[in-house]
């Protein structure tokens, strides 16, 4: 049918209600034809592409990297299950149009605008504007779009993605100095870590030398008694075994006192750890604002571009109708100036004492000549005024967005 478009999501149902509500308000409207897979949704479409909503490639990647595996493994998964993703859609990517899931919740406006161009409808995101936004970027989202903007690989495959999918425009690019310095802090995390992790085993090395310590003693003392119990009336022997246990009960308590003392340096760094931990985090939250109010900034200047480029396209038809106009009224005068001449010269052949008529005909030769100049002129005003060179201007950096 007209009037229905088929569509498929790989993400949320959410996302796909979203999608619904935008072509409900368009004009002319535009119903979904749900379907299960891109498959099915290719054979149900009729002369409009089949819709098919993705998950964001950068919350793939960000999933990924927080997944607990090592960051290399995870971006080299990401780009094979890409270039899967890629080769399997090959074949119908001139029957289908990808949709970015995330970008139908924090950009609707921008993703009706591209998609009413493409399936040659009027829509907009009002009707979705009362969408609960997302609650902003967690700490791998950020990551996931520093490893985009950096790795090469990486950067080819989204790049391709993000040709083939409608509002990827809404992304904003990484605070690359704060992603740096959320390394360093997570680094030097895990260098404390470490040092504290080394300092633990230390610690319970000394303690299990200190327990040894302990049951030789207790061995000896044993020893001792046994050899005081034989030797009982050797108070000699008695008097050096007391002195023998005095000294190793002594040593015992000086190894106690000195693992205490690395017990509690162990616990200290642990604190400072802990602070440390803390300002990271907060550097965390300060980078989440700036890429909210980067992400806000970055919407204002697309509107404002479609606005510009909206006005410009109106000014551009407005002097291309005044150049139709301008090349019609010089057509006619061509046209009436070539009657003229021909009735001019049929007069003369045929009565030669009408020299009054003759210069009347000349007269009027001459003041349509002078029109024709008066056209030309006109038509070069308008060529040399400030607002067709504006317009040159505009469809200059047109093509130039269009090239990016």
């Amino acid at each position: 049918m007209k009037d229905t478009v088929s569509a498929v999501t790989l993400g949320d149902e959410a996302a796909l209600r979203i999608l619904e509500t935008i072509l409900r308000s368009g004009s002319p409207a535009l119903q979904i034809g749900k379907s299960d897979t891109v498959a099915a949704a290719i054979a149900a479409r009729a002369d409009r592409p089949a819709l098919v909503i993705v998950p964001s490639f950068v919350d793939t990647l960000a999933q990924g990297l927080g997944g607990g595996t090592p960051a290399t493994q995870a971006i080299a998964d990401w780009i094979d299950t890409t270039d899967a993703f890629l080769e399997e859609l090959k074949p119908v990517w001139r029957e289908i149009l990808l949709i970015d899931q995330e970008a139908l919740r924090q950009a609707p406006d921008l993703v009706a605008q591209e998609l009413g161009s493409r399936l040659g409808i009027l829509c907009t995101g009002d009707a979705v504007k009362e969408e609960k936004p997302g609650s902003g970027d967690s700490l791998f989202v950020i990551l996931a779009r520093y490893v985009l903007e950096e790795d090469p690989a990486a950067r080819a495959r989204a790049e391709q993605l993000a040709s083939l999918t409608l509002g990827h425009e809404w992304l904003a690019r990484p605070d690359t100095a704060a992603v740096e310095r959320i390394c360093e802090a997570l680094t030097a995390r895990d260098r404390a870590i470490a040092e504290l992790r080394e300092q633990l085993e230390t610690a319970q090395a000394g303690q299990a030398a200190a327990e040894e310590d302990c049951e030789r003693l207790r061995t000896s003392v044993s020893e001792l008694r046994n050899q005081v119990a034989e030797t009982a009336d050797t108070g000699k022997a008695v008097a050096e075994a007391q002195e023998t246990l005095a000294g190793e009960v002594s040593r015992l308590e000086a190894d106690r006192a000195a693992l205490r003392r690395k017990l509690e340096e162990a616990l200290a760094q642990a604190d400072a750890f802990r602070a440390g931990q803390a300002a990271a985090e907060e550097d965390c939250e300060r980078l989440r604002t700036s890429v909210s109010e980067l992400r806000n900034q970055v919407e204002r200047d697309v509107l404002e571009h479609h606005l510009a480029r909206n006005a410009a396209q109106a000014h551009e038809r407005a002097l291309e109708h005044v150049k139709a106009l301008g090349r019609q009224r010089e057509a006619v005068l061509g046209c009436e100036i070539l009657a003229l001449g021909r009735q001019n010269r049929a007069e003369r052949n045929s009565v030669k004492e009408m020299s009054v008529d003759r210069g009347r005909l000349v007269e009027q030769l001459e003041n349509l000549q002078a029109s024709l100049e008066q056209a030309r002129d006109e038509l070069t005003r308008i060529y040399n005024s400030k607002s067709w060179k504006a317009v040159n201007a505009m469809r200059a950096a047109r093509h130039g967005f269009k090239k990016q």
